[in-house]
C-alpha cells in the first residue's frame, strides 16, 4: 500500500519566513504535496509560562480525581532514572502499543549533554502527558516509550552521536535539516519493533534562523481507526543550540507541537484552520498566525490550552455530529492510552477489552444464519469494535487451538454436516482480547430431482446427406495417394435416401475424371471414378488435388462437398 502524503511544518520563535502551502482539499481526501513544501510557525518566548499555568491547574484536578479514579500517566517526576543507550531498551521495555520513542541526538564535533538533557526530557515528557491528561478529562494521555533498569515510569531515552558536525546540519534549510536527520538517524530506528513516531532533541542543530521545530503531519482528516495518523513512522524534532539546556526558549511548547502534529493536527478542515497546518483561535498550542489563506487570528482563550475550544483537533466527546465527531479528532489516536496504563502492562488499569462479533455470509454478502456443505461461506468479523480499534484477528473454525485467518473475514468451506464451532479472537493495539464462539449450523445440500434427458434430436436429409459426404472425404489423402499408381479411385458412400452420387477429381483446374451412380438409401456403396494414363501421371508429377462429390436426392436436394489435398511428386 502506497505511503500516504506528508505535510512539513516547522516551528519558529520569531515571524515565518518561508511561503506558505496550498489549502487542503475536500474532507476525508488526502492531497498531495509539493517536495520540501514547509511553513514557518511562529511560537512565542513566553509560551511555556502560560502552558505550565493551566499545567499546574490540570495537575491540581489530576490529584483530587485520581484519589477517586486512579487516573495517573505513569510517569515519575524528575530526575530520570536509568543507563544511556545508545540502542533500544527492550530489556526493560514497559509495553508494545503505538507509543513516542525519544532521541537525544548530538553532532560528531559537539560534546554529548545527555547528562544534562535527561532530566529536561523525562520533565517534558511528564508535563507533555499531564497536559493532555487534563485536556481529555482525565481519560487518556500521550504513551511515551518507557522502561529502564529503575522501572516503567521512566522514558526509555535513545542517546546517538551524529555522522556530521554541527556546521553541516547548521547550513540547511529546516525541511531539509529534518530529512538529513532522519536519514541519519534512520539507522538507530530501523530493528526497533512495534509501532511508533520519533521525538528527536536535536542537540547543536539550530541554524540561528528562529526555526525551533519542525514535525511531519498525514493530510488525512477521516474520523476513523484507519486514519493514516494512526500508521506511525514521522517524525518531530526540537532543534538547540548547544549551549541553553531550555534549547530556544519555549522548549516544552514546541515538542508538545510538534508531537501533536504527528497525530494529526490541525488538518485543513478545522473550523479554525489557517490553511496552513495550524489554527488561529488563540492561545493554543497549536494556534498562531502562520500566514496562510485563513489566519484570521482570534483569542478566545486567554492562556494557553490544547485545543482552544475543543473543537479543531482534540476533544474526549465530541457532540454528535461536530466537526471533531465527523473528522478526525486526535483523541482517537491510537498513540494515546487510556489513563492508567502508559506505563506498565497495557491490558490494565482502565483499558476494556475489544468485543469479538462474527457474522456468516454468504457468496453475495447476505447475512444467512447457516450453512450447506461445499458451499463457500465468509465469516465476517468486521463488527467486532474496540473504543480505540480492532488490530488484530484470530479465526478457529472447530474451536481446536489452531488459526485458520487473521483477517477481518474469513471464507471458508464446510466438508460436512453437523455443528461447527467458531472461535474468533480480537486483540486491540494494547493487546487486551475478546472472544466469541458462533455455533454454525451445516447441512447436507438438497437433493434436487434429476433433469430429464434431452429430447432426441432429429436431422434433416440434407443434414444427413451433408454429414456423410463429409464423412466419405475424410479419409482422401490416402486415397489419391494410392491412385497415383492405380488405374481408378473408390469412394464410399452411404445415402440417407435413394438418389444420384457424383465425383469430379481435378488437378490444377483440369479434370482428371468423373464417375456417377444412383446409389440406394441405407446402404454403404461405392463409386468408382476411372483414370486414364495422363491422369495417373498428372497424379503422379504431385500438386493440389480436388474431390468435389454432388449427392441428388430423389426428394430433388442437392449437396455438395469437397476437399482438397497437396500430393508429393512421386
Amino acid at each position: 500500500m502506497p505511503r500516504p502524503p506528508l505535510l512539513v511544518v516547522v516551528a519558529l520563535l520569531l515571524v515565518g519566513v518561508l511561503p506558505p502551502l496550498a489549502a487542503t482539499a475536500g474532507s476525508g481526501k488526502v492531497r498531495p504535496i509539493l517536495p520540501g513544501a514547509t511553513h514557518g510557525d511562529r511560537i512565542p518566548d513566553g509560551a511555556d509560562r502560560s502552558l505550565r499555568r493551566q499545567l499546574a491547574k490540570s495537575r491540581r484536578t489530576r490529584r483530587a480525581k485520581a484519589r477517586a479514579a486512579g487516573a495517573a500517566t505513569g510517569l515519575k517526576d524528575g530526575p530520570w532514572c536509568g543507563v544511556e543507550q545508545s540502542a533500544d531498551d527492550t530489556a526493560y521495555q514497559a509495553h508494545t502499543g503505538p507509543r513516542v520513542k525519544v532521541i537525544y541526538a548530538y553532532p560528531s564535533d559537539r560534546p554529548n549533554r545527555f547528562a544534562t538533557m535527561r532530566d529536561l526530557i523525562q520533565d517534558d515528557a511528564r508535563d507533555m502527558t499531564d497536559l493532555v491528561l487534563g485536556a481529555a478529562g482525565q481519560t487518556k494521555t500521550l504513551r511515551f516509550d518507557v522502561g529502564t533498569k529503575c522501572g516503567a515510569g521512566y522514558v526509555d531515552i535513545l542517546s546517538v552521536r551524529l555522522p556530521r558536525t554541527s556546521s553541516a546540519y547548521r547550513q540547511l534549510a529546516a525541511g531539509s535539516r529534518m530529512n538529513q536527520l532522519r536519514t541519519d538517524l534512520s539507522p538507530s530506528v530501523a530493528t526497533m519493533i512495534g509501532k511508533r513516531n520519533y521525538l528527536v532533541y536535536a542537540d547543536a542543530t539550530s541554524a540561528g534562523d528562529g526555526v525551533a521545530g519542525i514535525a511531519t503531519v498525514y493530510v488525512d482528516d477521516r474520523p476513523g481507526s484507519n486514519n493514516a495518523a494512526n500508521n506511525g513512522g514521522l517524525w518531530a524534532m526540537a532543534f538547540g543550540d548547544g549551549n541553553d539546556p531550555n534549547f530556544l526558549g519555549s522548549r516544552l511548547t514546541t515538542v508538545l507541537h510538534e508531537v501533536t502534529h504527528n497525530l494529526g493536527a490541525v488538518q485543513d478542515s478545522a473550523p479554525h484552520s489557517t490553511g496552513a497546518g495550524h489554527c488561529s483561535d488563540e492561545s493554543d498550542v497549536m494556534c498562531y498566525d502562520d500566514g496562510g489563506p485563513t489566519a484570521n487570528m482570534t483569542h478566545p482563550c486567554a492562556q494557553q490550552a490544547y485545543d482552544c475550544g475543543a473543537d479543531d483537533y482534540f476533544h474526549p466527546a465530541p457532540a454528535t455530529g461536530s466537526y471533531l465527531d465527523t473528522h478526525w479528532n486526535v483523541y482517537r489516536s491510537t498513540f494515546l492510552c487510556p489513563a492508567g496504563s502508559c506505563a506498565g502492562a497495557d491490558v490494565g488499569g482502565g483499558n476494556p477489552p475489544p468485543t469479538a462479533s462474527i457474522v456468516l455470509r454468504n457468496a453475495i454478502g447476505q447475512g444467512i444464519v447457516a450453512a450447506t456443505t461445499g458451499v463457500p461461506v465468509t465469516l465476517d468479523g468486521s463488527g467486532s469494535s474496540d473504543e480505540e480499534a480492532v488490530a488484530e484477528y484470530q479465526w478457529d473454525v472447530g474451536a481446536d487451538g489452531s488459526v485458520e485467518g487473521r483477517d477481518a473475514r474469513l471464507t471458508t468451506v464446510f466438508p460436512s454436516a453437523g455443528t461447527v464451532p467458531v472461535r474468533l479472537t480480537v486483540r486491540d493495539v494494547y493487546g487486551a482480547a475478546g472472544t466469541t464462539t458462533f455455533a454454525v449450523p451445516v447441512s447436507a445440500p438438497a437433493l434436487a430431482a434429476p433433469a430429464p434427458p434431452p429430447p432426441p434430436r432429429t436431422i434433416s436429409r440434407r443434414e444427413a446427406a451433408a454429414r456423410a459426404l463429409r464423412s466419405s472425404l475424410g479419409s482422401l489423402r490416402d486415397t489419391l495417394r494410392a491412385a497415383q499408381s492405380s488405374a481408378k479411385l473408390g469412394v464410399r458412400f452411404t445415402a440417407p435416401q435413394r438418389g444420384r452420387l457424383e465425383a469430379r477429381i481435378t488437378l490444377a483446374g483440369r479434370t482428371l475424371g468423373t464417375a456417377r451412380r444412383t446409389v440406394r438409401a441405407g446402404r454403404r456403396e461405392q463409386l468408382t471414378v476411372k483414370l486414364s494414363r495422363t491422369a495417373r501421371r498428372r497424379l503422379g508429377q504431385g500438386g493440389k488435388v480436388t474431390v468435389r462429390l454432388v449427392f441428388r436426392g430423389t426428394d430433388g436436394a442437392t449437396v455438395a462437398a469437397s476437399r482438397s489435398v497437396q500430393l508429393p511428386r512421386r
